[in-house]
């Protein structure tokens, strides 16, 4: 697997097979309002999930963002019952669930927002 990266304040990694094939994506931006980093856009493909894609894209948004002279960053999930697992894996990851909003979207979409406090 191979990261790339196209800036360095707001900016994207695409995962890729050796083969150039596309098999996830992570983003972050700078959100002006909290004033902190903010991940958006994590996918990765299905069939290359739990492979450690998704943790080798967030831990590689985490370092960038610390190159840029910030401690934490956050991200917003669905919270809604086929998500369970994705809560999970931010948790296992190093974020701290921090806010549930409760039907933010429709009812029974919440809103999860989570933030990782990096060393």
């Amino acid at each position: 697997m191979k990261l790339k990266s196209n800036r360095k304040s707001n900016g994207f990694y695409v995962a890729y097979t050796e083969a150039n094939q596309i098999i996830g994506h992570a983003g972050y931006r700078y959100d002006e309002v909290t004033g902190l980093y903010e991940i958006v856009g994590v996918v990765v493909k299905r069939d290359f999930k739990r492979q450690g894609i998704g943790k080798a894209l967030i831990d590689t948004i985490c370092i960038q963002v610390e190159k840029l002279g910030e401690r934490k960053v956050f991200l917003y999930t669905l919270g809604h019952p086929e998500n369970e697992a994705t809560i999970l894996f931010y948790k296992n990851i190093g974020f701290q669930l921090v806010k549930y909003e409760k039907d933010f979207f429709i009812p029974g979409y919440h809103r999860v927002t989570f933030v990782r406090t990096m060393n």
